[in-house]
């Protein structure tokens, strides 16, 4: 069984960080970049997220301290495709359609070295801002339920947890549970 947690923050409830001497840039990164930053990093990006970037389906904010690439978050609009969105390879996942104006967080990730931090909450928190200016004003996510580390990390910066979606399978057959969440987010089986 996969069991998820769906969380939402409307934009205009993002919190606050304290600040900290952390010193990092946030970028909104193109593929080219994000290449010329994986080549220095102990991070690996899927090549399909960048073919993605490439296509702009998705988008990739960094977190990067000189040439070292701290983290990543990407962000989709309109049609988040089930496979972005599942517990591996013998599920079908959880597609989501979101309205204008609705962006979908996933594949959030921190080198091991800079975590305990807190720059997973910050970098999230600028690219909401980022999307903020760009039109957007709601942002969904959606976390395995065990995955505290990253609830944690969103939770301090205002998401809320509105519903809980499940995938189960017996004998080859998928059920789904899946929480009508409102009329802009809409959640879907995978195929």
């Amino acid at each position: 069984m996969d069991v998820t947690r769906v969380y939402h923050l409307p934009l205009q409830a993002l919190r606050a960080l304290e600040t900290n001497d952390h010193a990092c840039r946030f970028v909104l990164a193109d593929t080219a970049e994000l290449r010329r930053l994986i080549a220095n990093a102990d991070i690996r990006i899927d090549e399909a997220l960048l073919k993605l970037q490439a296509s702009g389906e998705v988008i990739c904010f960094t977190a990067t301290q000189g040439m070292d690439l701290l983290g990543y978050v990407w962000f989709a609009e309109k049609e988040v495709d089930p496979r972005h969105n599942t517990g591996g390879p013998q599920f079908k996942g959880i597609g989501l359609t979101l309205d204008a104006g609705v962006c979908y967080l996933f594949k959030a990730f921190i080198a091991p070295r800079f975590r305990g931090q807190q720059l997973m909450s910050r970098m999230i928190r600028a690219a909401c801002e980022t999307l903020s200016k760009r039109g957007f004003d709601k942002i969904v996510t959606t976390t395995d339920i065990d995955n505290q580390a990253f609830q944690k990390s969103i939770e301090r910066i205002g998401f809320v947890m509105v519903g809980r979606a499940a995938e189960m399978t017996l004998f080859n057959r998928h059920a789904f549970c899946l929480p009508r969440l409102d009329d802009r987010v809409t959640l879907r089986r995978g195929d």
